[in-house]
């Protein structure tokens, strides 16, 4: 500390606790000093006769005399079938309770009173074992914290612990939270074991989560994985859909949408048990907490471990949004509805993308900085000049079989392909394109990416086909294939998005869909262009 490395604070100085802690530690109480300052420097002499506080609890203890019971004039104390009062549920004051703000890792007895906010159970069975994680979420009047317990613990609480209940919880450990693993905004969280306790408090005078809403239409400025909440009403609830993990494991997805008073609309994917529970219906106001922002489909959010979501949610928000509804005619709505994740048509593609695109130049991409801020999608014009397919630029990559997979696989032996997202070997794996090509157009020239859907409309051939060519070194119909597909022009449906390549910074663009030009419609967009200056 920079007070005693640069003697501010000295033997028989005088100094001012403006923050501590008073905790005992082996039976010795300390006192941990978290903020002082120094009133007076050293003075020649000690003030008065000061003792040592360890003596004074040495010392003897004498037990006060003994009071005898006054008649009661009152009702009895209940007492159990042993003999000995019940206890009744204590209060704050008996129980020391401390607002869940003021826990740090140098606390060793506390206790909090808080609201279970949320709770998710993990398990996993892999090569290093098996076991279980459980992660809790608790609000009080002056913040939130997460806690985490394992295997027996999660066994002996999991029945206990209810969603929105309030509890005493106490016997803990305080560590440093990792953040990239939490959405707590707490620097620390609590361990909990089978020693630990947590009991059924009063619900009196404890907050509910709070909702901090954005609006539908800020959402397509906010940065991508930022978490926010949001309230909308319903417009239409997806099935539900089966999806393989990279351990195999099979999770389930549902896909919703909600609008709101701004006019847009947005779409949310839920995942495992939000997915499976979700029976709210259509035009219901729905809030949703804890939301992560993504640019997938445009820009889409989806649920987090700590999302939740109320079906009937109280608040000016709500009388605004349900008055603004019932104002609103039926038809017009839904044709004034613009999504922020509609689906686009396209003929190489089947991904979704915003209902407005802009038309850009390759130079407009530079000058602009497309992609550097968040990804953007949109069109432009040009003739692919290269296709890059030497010895040292791979086109294609072995992907695992499994329909809807699509992952690289290493082999692992003879023929033997293992696939890391399903977890299995296979006997075969499927060649995907992975294909690097520049094309040019009136302001320049530019490096784009394509991929199989986009390769095999650009070559005309599978991936295992231009594969099979390269193995029988038919080097001449290989050639012919990559000749006859430059100096084309095509309209693209392009991404840009910000990629990171030997620690720099750069703009990648990716093909999301590849449309020979119809040269017809071109011509009309031109002329009605060179009108528009006369």
């Amino acid at each position: 500390n920079f007070m005693i490395t640069e003697n501010l604070i000295t033997k028989n100085c005088i100094i001012q606790l403006s923050d501590y802690l008073c905790n005992t530690v082996h039976s010795r109480r300390i006192v941990i000093i978290l903020d002082a300052m120094v009133v007076h420097g050293s003075l020649s002499n000690v003030i008065g006769n000061p003792e040592n506080i360890e003596k004074q609890a040495a010392q003897p203890y004498s037990a006060p005399e003994k009071v005898q019971p006054q008649p009661s004039h009152g009702r009895e104390p209940s007492r159990s079938q042993g003999g000995h009062p019940k206890s009744e549920p204590t209060g704050s004051v008996d129980r020391g309770i401390h607002p869940i703000s003021s826990l740090n890792p140098y606390q060793n007895r506390w206790t909090i009173r808080a609201r279970l906010t949320n709770k998710n159970i993990r398990e996993w069975n892999n090569a290093r074992g098996s076991g279980k994680l459980m992660k809790l979420e608790f609000l009080d009047e002056s913040g939130e914290i997460g806690a985490i317990m394992f295997n027996d613990a999660v066994d002996m609480f999991n029945d206990k612990l209810l969603l929105n209940q309030v509890y005493y919880v106490s016997k803990g450990s305080l560590k440093f939270a990792k953040k990239e693993y939490t959405t707590v905004k707490n620097d620390y969280e609590i361990q909990l074991d089978m020693n630990s306790i947590i009991e059924l408090a009063p619900d009196s005078n404890m907050p509910a989560p709070q909702f901090h809403f954005v609006k539908i239409q800020e959402i397509e400025d906010a940065p991508k994985t930022d978490l926010i909440d949001v309230i909308g009403i319903l417009q239409t609830v997806g099935d539900l859909v089966p999806i393989r993990t990279r351990t195999g494991d099979e999770i389930i997805k549902r896909e919703i949408t909600i609008f709101d008073n701004t006019n847009r609309s947005i779409e949310i994917t839920l995942w495992r048990e939000l997915a499976e529970q979700f029976g709210i219906p259509a035009e219901t106001i729905v809030a949703f907490k804890k939301l992560r922002v993504s640019d997938f489909n445009g820009r889409s959010l989806t649920t987090t471990k700590s999302t939740t979501i109320d079906p009937s949610p109280a608040g000016k928000e709500v009388h605004e949004l349900k008055a603004w509804f019932h104002s609103q005619d039926p038809q017009r709505l839904e044709q004034s509805i613009h999504s922020l994740s509609s689906k686009g048509a396209g003929s190489t593609g089947s991904g979704s993308y915003p209902s407005s695109m802009e038309e850009k130049t390759f130079a407009q991409i530079r000058e602009e900085g497309l992609g550097l801020s968040k990804p953007i999608y949109f069109t432009c014009r040009g003739t692919i000049t290269i296709i890059k397919h030497d010895d040292n630029t791979p086109l294609f990559y072995n992907a695992c079989p499994k329909p809807d997979c699509n992952k690289k696989v290493v082999l692992s032996g003879h023929n033997q392909y293992f696939c890391n997202k399903c977890n299995r070997t296979y006997n075969e794996c499927e060649n995907r394109y992975i294909i690097s090509l520049a094309a040019s157009d009136h302001t320049g020239n530019q490096w784009l990416s394509a991929f199989n859907d986009q390769g095999k409309a650009l070559l005309g051939k599978t991936a295992l086909e231009i594969a099979k060519l390269r193995s029988e070194n038919n080097n001449s119909e290989y050639e012919r294939i990559f000749h006859d597909c430059t100096f084309k022009i095509y309209r693209f449906i392009m991404k840009a998005f910000e990629n990171v390549y030997n620690e720099e910074k750069r703009v990648k663009c990716e093909i999301r869909e590849l449309i020979p030009l119809n040269f017809a419609q071109e011509s009309s967009k031109l002329i009605e262009t060179i009108n528009s200056y006369s």
